[in-house]
């Protein structure tokens, strides 16, 4: 049992050596990797590379194929939710996509699906926390928020300013702990996102009694880890 476990664990720290020295390498077209990231553990790909040129890429790791994906990305984050039916969110040229997985023999690269999700994005988050069915949230530049599940915005809204997610949803014990967000509008006013959908939208509920300057002073008087 001990050498099954010793085994397993030198066969991880290879794997993850081998992945950070991938990382630290030359990237294709004499560019350098700018973040690497492994995929959700059912995704079709193992990994995710972006160079310096914004170039993005997925890697199959049995077969050691490296697959463009797209071009002119500045940043991307794996999906966190394993029922969330995309893989990866990237922003390109300012905008946010999503990729979906794909069917994949192995031998050859994937053709991965992408769609546009919100124009001139200011900020996006992947929700990891399986108790909820939000997946990804995001806010514009623009002021508008919205929130996914796997199939579709349930939640929506306007004249945000920011927003931040609650790390203690479901959380026993934890203050708000049925909301999964909370947006914070241009007057001041935070409004509580509710993390479950009913009749396929997620409710939110303004509370108006008091004004915040900042989302994270909200964040700050209850506590908020």
């Amino acid at each position: 049992m001990k050498k099954t476990v010793l085994f397993v664990f030198l066969f991880v720290l290879s794997a993850q050596s081998s992945f950070a020295a991938r990382c630290a390498t030359e990237a294709p077209r004499g560019s350098r990797w700018k973040e690497c990231t492994n995929a959700r553990s059912n995704a079709v790909v193992d990994q995710f590379l972006l160079n310096d040129s914004g170039d993005l890429f997925a890697y199959i790791s049995r077969t050691r194929l490296l697959c463009s994906v797209t071009n002119a990305v500045s940043d991307m984050k794996v999906s966190g939710h394993p029922r969330d039916n995309a893989v990866l969110y990237f922003v390109r040229q300012g905008d946010l996509y999503i990729a979906h997985n794909v069917r994949s023999n192995g031998r050859n690269c994937p053709e991965m699906s992408k769609k546009e999700l919100l124009r001139n994005v200011k900020k996006y988050n992947v929700v990891s926390n399986t108790a909820t069915t939000v997946v990804n949230t995001a806010l514009s530049r623009g002021g508008e928020f919205l929130a996914w599940d796997n199939n579709r915005v349930v939640y929506h809204d306007r004249l945000v300013q920011d927003y931040l997610l609650n790390r203690n949803y479901a959380s026993s014990g934890k203050p708000f702990n049925s909301y999964v967000a909370f947006t914070i509008d241009y007057s001041g006013y935070v409004t509580k996102v509710e993390g479950q959908a009913s009749y396929n939208t997620l409710p939110g509920s303004k509370e108006t009694k008091k004004r915040y300057s900042s989302i994270q002073q909200f964040k700050r008087e209850f506590n908020l880890d």
